[in-house]
């Protein structure tokens, strides 16, 4: 068989083993440098939101000339599973929910804003056109930077200052999104003179009429010639106040032009009430939240994002500068703690198998068997590398569950090579023998652990793309175990295993491992007893997971733990017809329930919509809402956390 003959050959050319044993390990460790770097697995959008407003409208007027238009659009793309809209004072929020089936989100996201644009027509000259989000997702920020101002009044040069920041952090190699969080908005105010107006015979919406009709932000026409068209545009965007100000809106009969300057005071000013208030500690701020791409590696691609943050602080002048900047949350310190706590808990485990091996088959032995586990794990990164996945929590998670299943074949091989050797094959035909008597065998038995771990990555939705790298790095390493104790295992044990006739410590407990008669006759008396009555041994094996599955109800469900970090989130609903002054008086006087724990270092909170994502489970699905807030809560350890929690 070709296993047989490599591993006869990998044997007989020790420098093809040396060097296979140094490909191997050398394509490990480019993949452990390579491979995304990231706390959480990535998960596809399948959830976008339709945002439309339609100002002064009540709920049920947004229910029926927006949500519903909107809805019967969506409902002819096949690939949406759910729609699900609320319709609020002047805005209409659609929630959109793709089938599970879907992960080339691109088309069918393509496919819904072709939808969107032929409902657009068919809403109120008044809504907004159709804003498609779907960049918010189900992944948390990369890091979160704050900009805040003792002064409210100057709430305006944060929100350029963020700007700035924002755009800074774009051009950082390997950003994804950028987006800001509390911040103002900017509008030209009309102040009308009620008097003036009158004396013309006009009313306030005449004015607003002309005004909208002379904001010229989209083509008027395209000219076609037959090499190339070229599309058309009339100047007179309201892009400063003079422009406002300029707009006619009479002509006298001796040629006077009546302008809006001459009944109104035109004012650029920051909109009120504002949709959402970001505060930091109590001072009010503006968040720039960062989201790194999929492919990088978070240490690097935060340091960087850092560096950035450092420069642009220093520019604003320091402690004593009266705009101050402060990163209120950076992942990568928790990544590097997960899979730094994840990348031990292997190791130790690695260990702990390599000591029992050891204990159980002798020094020769065990070593040869211990050595499966880095050759194991090396080409289990790299086919994770191959396959386009990353290192993350789930997919260290699996190579933990995997340990103990690694050295399985190679305990078989060894343990197979060295009784042949016993029985007095040379070490050629001990080796090519072994092999060609397991292959069947082990092949088998890890086709069906691969099968058994294979509905995990197959899994669809959402979950599978939370659970699925635990499988993907479980297969691997089944697959990559078998490769190397069909080849490098069996060579390495007909190179270092010594024959009885070899040396006269072959029966000693360095050779051949420790062993116990005692506790092997009477494991052999039990078997004996149990092939004598068989009825009697197989229930005596069923009872065990009989008691287990009768234990189940009284344990909690829960697939993971408690995220484990110094944080925690708190979030605040009001009444829906609650305003957003409100719910800030209201979150003021939850922040200083929470600042009576002396373990609380910083509160942060987003009034009216969502706080940009901090874990990979918190939903952003909160738009323009007045009558809700939510808040990050942080101390000093993890352990502060669960004593103050309760």
């Amino acid at each position: 068989m070709r296993f047989a003959g490599a591993a006869r050959a990998l044997m007989e050319n020790r420098h093809l083993l040396f060097l296979s044993l140094v490909v191997i390990l050398a394509a490990g460790a480019s993949a452990l440098g390579s491979l995304p770097l990231t706390e959480d697995p990535r998960i596809a959008m399948r959830g976008p939101i339709v945002l439309t407003r339609l100002p002064g409208a009540s709920p049920e007027r947004v229910e029926a000339l927006v949500s519903e238009k909107i809805e019967e659009k969506l409902e002819e793309v096949a690939k949406i599973k759910e729609i699900d809209s609320t319709s609020r004072a002047g805005i209409s929020v659609v929630a959109i929910s793709l089938a599970d089936d879907v992960y080339d989100t691109q088309e069918v996201f393509a496919e819904i804003r072709d939808q969107l644009a032929a409902a657009a027509p068919l809403l109120p000259p008044e809504a907004s056109t159709p804003v498609f989000d779907d960049k918010r997702g189900t992944n948390s920020y990369s890091l979160i930077a704050a900009i805040t101002l003792d002064d409210d009044q100057h709430l305006g040069i944060a929100s350029r200052l963020a700007e700035d920041l924002a755009d800074r952090l774009r051009t950082v190699t390997g950003t994804e999104l950028v987006r800001l969080f509390g911040e103002p908005e900017e509008e030209l105010v009309a102040l009308i003179d009620d008097r003036e107006l009158s004396a013309l015979g006009l009313v306030a919406s005449d004015v607003a009429t002309l005004l909208r009709e002379s904001d010229s932000k989209t083509p008027s026409g395209r000219l076609r010639g037959a090499d190339s068209d070229v599309v058309m545009e009339v100047e007179g965007a309201f892009d400063t106040v003079d422009r406002v100000r300029r707009v006619p809106i009479r002509r006298a009969a001796d040629g006077a032009v009546l302008r809006v300057a001459d009944v109104a005071r035109i004012e650029r000013r920051w909109r009120e009430p504002t949709t959402e208030i970001a505060r930091v500690d109590g001072t009010r701020a503006v968040f720039v939240a960062a989201r790194m791409g999929p492919s990088e590696r978070a240490s690097e691609w935060a340091g960087r994002a850092q560096r950035v943050v450092e420069d642009f602080e220093q520019q604003l002048g320091g402690a004593g500068s009266p705009v101050q900047l402060s990163v209120v949350f950076d992942q990568s310190g928790y990544t590097v703690e997960r899979l730094g706590s994840l990348g031990s808990n292997l190791l130790l485990g690695g260990v702990a198998v390599v000591l029992v091996v050891l204990l159980t088959m002798g020094l020769r032995a065990g070593l040869v068997v211990g050595a499966t586990l880095p050759l194991t794990a090396s080409l289990a990164l790299f086919g994770l590398l191959l396959v386009g996945g990353s290192l993350q929590q789930m997919s260290i998670f699996g190579l933990i569950m995997a340990l103990g299943l690694l050295i399985d074949n190679a305990i078989v091989m060894v343990d197979e090579v060295a009784a042949r050797l016993r029985r007095g094959a040379d070490r050629r035909r001990a080796v090519t023998q072994a092999v060609a008597h397991l292959f069947l065998p082990l092949f088998a038995s890890t086709l069906t652990t691969v099968l058994s771990f294979a509905p995990i990555p197959l899994l669809m939705g959402n979950v599978g793309d939370f659970v699925g790298p635990i499988g993907v790095s479980v297969v691997l390493a089944l697959i990559a175990s078998f490769a190397v104790s069909m080849t490098v295992v069996p060579a390495l044990a007909g190179l270092f295993l010594r024959p009885p006739e070899e040396g006269s410590r072959a029966s000693g407990w360095l050779d051949r491992g420790l062993m116990l008669p005692g506790l092997t006759a009477r494991a052999r008396r039990g078997l004996e007893a149990g092939m004598r009555r068989p009825f009697v041994a197989m229930g005596v094996a069923a009872s065990i997971p009989i008691v287990g599955f009768a234990v189940a109800p009284a344990l909690d469900s829960q697939f993971f733990p408690p995220v484990d970090r110094n944080m925690f989130d708190v979030q605040v609903w009001l009444p829906r017809d609650a305003s957003l002054e409100r719910t800030d008086e209201v979150v003021a006087r939850v922040e200083d329930v929470l600042r009576e724990q002396p373990a609380v270092e910083r509160v942060s909170w987003l009034v009216g919509g969502s706080f940009p994502s901090v874990f990979y489970n918190l939903l952003m699905n909160k738009d323009d809402a007045a009558y809700y807030a939510r808040g990050v809560v942080e101390t000093g350890t993890a352990a502060e956390v669960k004593a103050m929690l309760p």
